[in-house]
């Protein structure tokens, strides 16, 4: 009992440390970034990163041992949609990594400022929006919707 409690605990940690980070990102993002706030931005695509692995590693053990057992979530067309939405996510999340990416290997290289993308700010937008559809879905996933 207390392992599931944990497992849920670190999935929501998880979630809220992601979204947390793309409001910041979005929040701080400037197509042109000086040196000091294109590595804030780095940093926190890092985390961004390692959150959605969190996320997707703990939700994986969450359907690995739940109670109605993964057979349940196999056949949820709410889970399915769920996925989609997070594969989603980190498909759009490719695009301003390899460009956080270019532009921590132009500091490195002494640039004084790191010019991005102006979609990039969309595609943070999509993330976010894309992250509250997730939470609406798990949360009509627990209370057994699309079962």
């Amino acid at each position: 009992m207390m392992e599931s409690a944990l497992l849920a605990w670190a999935h929501y940690v998880g979630f809220t440390v992601l979204f947390s980070a793309m409001v910041a990102q979005h929040l701080l993002f400037d197509d042109l970034a000086p040196a000091a706030l294109a590595r804030r931005l780095t940093v926190l695509h890092y985390i961004l990163l390692g959150s959605l692995v969190l996320v997707l590693l703990t939700g994986l053990a969450k359907v690995g041992g739940a109670a109605g057992g993964a057979s349940y979530y196999m056949k949820n067309g709410v889970f399915h949609a769920k996925l989609s939405v997070f594969a989603l996510v980190a498909l759009v999340s490719v695009w301003p990594t390899i460009h956080f990416l270019r532009g921590q290997r132009l500091m490195r290289q002494g640039a004084a400022q790191v010019t991005y993308p102006r979609k990039i700010r969309v595609a943070l937008r999509v993330q976010m929006v894309g992250l509250l559809l997730i939470l609406l879905l798990a949360a009509m996933l627990a209370r057994g919707i699309g079962g």
